[in-house]
């Protein structure tokens, strides 16, 4: 009966620690994600400056697309950073499903053990 307690114990401990782990790494992610987001809003005021500097002659078409070109920069950074945040969930999902019913038979396994033991 110990041994079945010390087994679930484990799986609990095994659980936080992923769980832990999990948000440690969504956290930082947000933050990446947060970041980038105010490159891009740096980038897009820089725009506006140029656009604002075209409307009135002080620069050329140049300079209006070098400033666009920063700004689809950071759009394709944060949206390569998602797809590739979606795709390690998606598998880091499927591995913790499956290991969670690997473990769950084999508790099953070791009580079905202990109580043909204990006839």
């Amino acid at each position: 009966m110990n041994s079945k307690n010390d087994l679930w114990q484990k799986i609990d401990r095994d659980t936080n620690k992923y769980k832990i782990f999990l948000a440690m790494s969504m956290t930082f992610w947000v933050v990446t994600l947060a970041v980038l987001g105010y490159i891009g809003y740096i980038y897009y005021l820089e725009y506006e400056v140029v656009l604002n500097n075209f409307k009135i002659g002080l620069t050329n078409n140049s300079a209006i697309y070098s400033a666009k070109q920063d700004i689809l920069l950071m759009l394709l950074s944060m949206t390569f950073i998602i797809s590739v945040l979606a795709t390690i969930v998606v598998f880091m999902r499927q591995r913790s499903a499956s290991l969670q019913e690997i473990q769950l038979r084999l508790t099953m396994l070791e009580q079905s053990i202990s109580a043909e033991n204990a006839k």
